[in-house]
């Protein structure tokens, strides 16, 4: 089966600062690729895939294997989410992108998908060829079959997007503006996205780093400043309180291999207690809530994952399950 590809869609809104020349720090990185199954109809799901490397490395062409996999092999179609990474200007020892900026980039992103999505053209028509392409593909979408999924830093992003509806529903009125959906509430939207992934996800910054010291000073203080600002604790989904427009909220697989060598299962295991005590403090109108754990299932290595078969075969059967 091919697939329908629509690379580097632009989804910068020219608002930020570029504050160097360097691509990383600008719009250059703010983008999506589609990878779109051959037939796709209406019970084809949209995964909306955020990619890791610290905060400091990769960007959506990088995973153009993931996308025609999942979308060839696993009739699923594919949005690849990129954002601007904080790494220092040269020469410098200043990182200007940081937290919460990577989370902004792409809660802009999945706020046009959805735009796209649930409304016709006119919501999201930009004058860019491939743009308007590929919003027009996303108009006949189901709105009902739409996922998130983040590996490593990535799932820290995610999880960020379910805790802080915010972050999608502030960009998702910007570009509904001037239009009869301007004043789009979340529960119009929050319900439509039908489930979150983490993949070898970071959920908890003091834990990772108080695990891996030498996180610190790699990456850590780059992208969210050092501790004594709050920043690592205010950016990490574990120690934030939700704000749920859908009852029941949007399932939740948690993955971990055995094999990670870079984040370990810890991380995975304070996300679920997380989650699993929001569901137990949030009554009856929780009992539907489902969150999968599978800590035990894969066996390779931190960014391997990717690339395991087993990988593709467990998120794409939980993701058609729904």
């Amino acid at each position: 089966m091919a697939c329908v590809q629509l690379l580097d869609i632009p989804i910068a809104t020219g608002d930020a600062d570029v504050p160097s020349s360097q691509p990383e720090h600008g719009p250059a990185y703010q983008t999506v690729d589609l990878y779109v199954p051959e037939g796709a109809g209406k019970e084809t799901p949209l995964l909306v895939f955020i990619h890791g490397g610290a905060w400091r490395s990769n960007k959506p062409s990088g995973y153009a294997d993931l996308g025609v996999t999942f979308s060839q092999n696993h009739s699923v179609g594919v949005a690849i989410v990129g954002y601007r990474l904080s790494t220092r200007i040269k020469d410098t020892a200043t990182a200007p992108i940081k937290h919460p900026a990577h989370t902004h980039d792409v809660g802009a992103a999945v706020a046009w998908l959805m735009a796209s999505i649930l409304f016709d053209g006119h919501a999201t028509a930009t004058g860019n060829e491939t743009k308007d392409k590929a919003a027009s593909v996303l108009n006949s979408w189901n709105p009902e079959r739409v996922f998130v999924m983040g590996h490593s830093c990535g799932a820290h992003t995610g999880s960020l997007l379910f805790m802080d509806s915010e972050y999608i529903h502030a960009p998702l009125k910007l570009f509904l503006k001037d239009t009869p959906h301007q004043n789009i509430q979340p529960t119009a939207w929050v319900p439509r996205i039908k489930g979150y992934i983490g993949a070898e996800g970071i959920y908890d910054i003091p834990l990772l780093v108080k695990t891996f010291p030498t996180y610190k000073d790699w990456f850590i203080v780059d992208a969210f400043g050092e501790e004594e600002t709050g920043a690592w604790a205010l950016g990490s989904p574990t120690r934030l309180t939700p704000v749920l427009h859908s009852m029941p909220p949007a399932d939740h697989l948690i993955v971990q291999s055995v094999g990670d060598e870079l984040v370990d299962v810890a991380q995975a295991k304070c996300w679920l207690d997380t989650l699993s005590d929001i569901k137990k403090n949030g009554g009856s109108a929780l009992d539907k809530w489902t969150l999968d754990y599978n800590v035990d299932r894969l066996s390779s290595n931190h960014d391997d994952v990717l690339k395991d078969a087993a990988f593709f075969e467990l998120v794409s059967k939980w993701i058609h399950a729904h």
